[in-house]
């Protein structure tokens, strides 16, 4: 906790500072850490990785953390006023469509202010990557990915604030798929097949403009 207040001071006190992102796990949060991000003076937002609603998942990829651990820190965070972004991963080991639309629903039923979406890439010298090697992986191909985020995003309320829809390697340290280094690409193909289909981020699930109001 000492050495996080002297961080968050020295980035606060930076001429012209707005706002702060601080990024986590959420078995990394207590008490004493949330009341030091709480009575930080500018807009902060905190980036919670929970990656899936699912604990056998959670297990399969070594987060260290569980759904519950997720929760309980959103929650907690949320109580004190500090907005959070959530980040979920699509496409992970073991994963269908169906678990990733399961652990969206989850976590927009949390109360988070932000959705940060990434697809599973496989980078060197990991152990996904001897798993890809070994034939034993293969990430989404990229018609997949924007058919999942289509069947995504009319899911999330419109009040979430999407800061992200796909992930970003690291120069030289991509394997597969290579889909995953055209982010304007793949963004194109995104707004080409919602317009398409007609979608919309919260298409879903908010109440329509002209829906009438009764008393």
């Amino acid at each position: 906790p000492k050495r996080l207040q002297q961080l968050l001071q020295t980035v606060h006190n930076l001429p012209d500072c707005f706002g702060v992102a601080v990024g986590t796990r959420p078995d990394c949060l207590d008490a004493e850490k949330i009341d030091l991000l709480a009575a930080l003076d500018c807009d902060l937002w905190l980036e919670l990785g929970l990656q899936t609603a699912h604990n056998a998942t959670l297990a399969r990829i070594n987060r260290g953390h569980t759904a519950a651990d997720s929760e309980k820190a959103v929650r907690m965070l949320a109580a004190r006023g500090i907005a959070v972004c959530a980040h979920l991963m699509a496409g992970l080991p073991g994963e269908d469509e169906g678990h990733f639309l399961q652990s969206l629903e989850w976590a927009v039923s949390l109360p988070i202010r932000g959705l940060k979406i990434h697809n599973v890439y496989v980078p060197k010298g990991t152990e996904l990557a001897r798993h890809y090697a070994a034939g034993q992986y293969h990430p989404l191909w990229r018609d997949e990915y924007v058919d999942l985020l289509c069947a995504a995003l009319p899911r999330i309320p419109s009040s979430i604030v999407i800061h992200r829809l796909q992930s970003d390697p690291m120069r030289g340290e991509l394997i597969a798929p290579t889909w995953a280094s055209d982010k304007r690409g793949l963004l194109g193909d995104l707004r080409r097949a919602l317009g398409a289909r007609d979608l919309w981020q919260g298409k879903a699930c908010d109440c329509p403009l002209e829906c009438p109001t009764f008393f």
